[in-house]
């Protein structure tokens, strides 16, 4: 897509990762965090947003391929945007963490789910909630201890989607920030260069989106390693 949608005063095109999770703890199912692309999905909603972003699907880095036969053990969801469902649906008997409230919006308000790229088709029946009280480090607000062994906690970072969630893993070194969404490349965190204008418009709210960005660009600042759902550059695998 044109560099300039997704980073203020970019150029040239930018080739967009889309991007899943597999996080492994020893003698337990994988957790699957986000599931990538609905491919195969049918239904008119989802043949536009195909046509819209005409993606490059790589079969043998999808979930099912990673996954290799096991079942993952959970399915958490960041947001609720089609191109982070992947199977959710297929997934029967797995536990889907995701922002509930949100998910009842969705239900609730079709059409104003889908001018915001959420399709109803590919939403999961239901999900167990990521909000929670618990207090999070480095000012990053309140969340929950997802899988109950404090391995990853839940982060408000509204703005991008309804309900839009990053993760922190607090194990690794440093620690680490799944930021999802909350900007697409890291160069607009960073160089303080998110889009503007009309680009703005994706949107769910837009102020809440720069305080999202302003909380991930301290954590970094702190330390922290921030990845992204959909920047390009390569992600190393993490070992707590």
């Amino acid at each position: 897509m044109p560099a300039r949608l997704v980073l203020s005063g970019g150029r040239g095109r930018l080739d967009l990762a889309v991007r899943f999770g597999l996080f492994e703890r020893e003698g337990q199912a994988p957790v699957l965090i986000d599931a990538g692309w609905p491919v195969g999905a049918a239904g008119l909603a989802p043949r536009i947003y195909r046509a819209l972003l005409r993606p490059r699907i790589d079969a043998s880095r999808s979930p099912e391929a990673v996954l290799a036969g096991r079942a993952p053990g959970a399915l958490i969801l960041t947001h609720l945007h089609a191109d982070h469902l992947g199977p959710a649906r297929r997934l029967a008997g797995v536990p889907i963490h995701g922002p509930a409230a949100a998910l009842d919006r969705a239900r609730r308000h079709p059409w104003r789910a889908l001018r915001h790229g959420i399709i109803g088709s590919l939403l999961p029946e239901q999900v167990i909630d990521l909000a929670g009280e618990a207090v999070l480090p480095f000012g990053l607000g309140r969340g929950r201890d997802v899988l109950g062994d404090g391995s990853v906690l839940s982060v408000p970072l509204p703005g991008h989607a309804d309900g839009h969630t990053g993760l922190f893993f607090p194990a690794f070194d440093p620690p680490v920030l799944y930021a999802a969404d909350v900007q697409w490349v890291w160069a607009a965190i960073a160089e303080g260069r998110p889009p503007r204008g009309p680009a703005r418009a994706v949107y769910d709210d837009g102020r809440a989106a720069m305080e999202s960005l302003a909380r991930v660009r301290a954590f970094a600042e702190a330390g922290g390693r921030v990845v992204l759902c959909h920047d390009p550059d390569p992600v190393p695998e993490f070992t707590a």
